[in-house]
């Protein structure tokens, strides 16, 4: 339905704006459009979870859990790509009602792999480079300026992230933040 996936749109790009509570009534909106999309709800996850400027709140639990549930129920119908997203988030949200219960590494491993298996997909990029970020938020350069072990592989994540396409607003955001310290 191409309202909704304008709405899907623009909530990914506000997200990777840090403007998560416009992205949640961007993805919200794409639900009720078509509330039988599998990544419209996983992206409503997505966005109502931790990032590197924020953590996540009871109420953001509640959307998470609330969320992945409908993507998970809805994901036997969708692509594998969007099936593997779906599992990748639940993996970093194993008991989404709880938002002290979250398993960042198993999410990055997930994200990493992904970006393997999809090595032409410059959203992927982002979200594994993003999944790394959100493990050392703020942390990836020492003191003197080396880079810390983690950072080549986001650095590589975004560049190839941009080298597919020069103007993917989640990798422009993270490059920026990953440099500018």
């Amino acid at each position: 339905i191409p309202l909704a996936q304008r709405y899907f749109h623009q909530g990914m790009t506000l997200t990777w704006g840090f403007n998560p509570a416009e992205a949640v009534r961007s993805f919200a909106g794409a639900v009720a459009i078509d509330p039988g999309c599998a990544l419209c709800y996983w992206g409503l996850a997505w966005t109502s979870g931790p990032n590197i400027n924020a953590d996540m709140t009871a109420d953001d639990a509640v959307r998470v859990r609330d969320a992945l549930a409908r993507a998970r129920v809805l994901a036997a119908k969708a692509p594998r790509r969007e099936r593997e997203l779906i599992e990748a988030l639940s993996a970093r949200h194993p008991a989404a009602g709880d938002a002290a219960a979250l398993d960042e590494e198993a999410y990055a491993e997930r994200m990493r792999a992904l970006a393997r298996r999809y090595p032409r997909d410059a959203d992927i990029a982002t979200f594994a480079a993003e999944a790394i970020l959100n493990l050392h938020p703020y942390d990836w350069w020492t003191p003197g300026g080396a880079p810390r072990p983690w950072t080549p592989t986001i650095e590589r994540d975004l560049a190839r992230a941009l080298a597919l396409d020069a103007r993917h607003p989640g990798a422009h955001h993270y490059w920026i933040h990953l440099h500018e310290s």
